[in-house]
């Protein structure tokens, strides 16, 4: 699938735009599946170095030490995680909320793929909500009708 810059997106992997309007495809600011495990790790576990991240993502997954604290490094370039040196490692945290990330994410895909045509992203989300029951839509409805009051989600 191809986005306005000419760039491909590849499977299992989001581009997602963070700060100051740049381009994410020219930044390298694309979300993998083990940057999202990572995240998942640091949002439900807090603060956490990457050997905590290693022993319980990388085990299982057969993957490197190394790999985890490249993958964590990567995070930190692209200002989702904040870090500080403790000792002689680094203790990661989430510089971005769950909802955060993922309102950027479906943002950026949504524009990819709607070409910023309003309408077709209503839409969609009115059809993911309807897929998902009434209950979905009665959240949908509470939710747009606290952003008409200027209320926060």
């Amino acid at each position: 699938m191809s986005n306005p810059t000419g760039s491909t997106l590849f499977k299992n992997r989001l581009t997602v735009g963070f700060f100051g309007g740049h381009n994410p495809l020219e930044m390298g600011l694309v979300v993998g599946q083990l940057e999202t495990a990572v995240m998942e790790h640091l949002w439900r576990h807090g603060a956490s170095s990457a050997k905590d991240v290693h022993r319980a993502l990388g085990d299982r997954r057969g993957i490197k030490l190394n790999t985890i604290q490249s993958t964590m490094d990567r995070l930190f370039r692209k200002r989702m995680l904040q870090r500080e040196k403790v000792s002689h490692a680094y203790v990661y945290t989430h510089a971005v909320s769950r909802e955060e990330l993922s309102t950027r994410v479906i943002g950026e895909v949504l524009e990819t793929l709607a070409g910023g045509e309003t309408g077709v992203m209503l839409t969609a989300f009115a059809n993911l909500a309807e897929r998902e029951g009434d209950e979905a839509l009665v959240q949908l409805e509470e939710l747009i009708a606290k952003k008409r009051r200027g209320g926060t989600t």
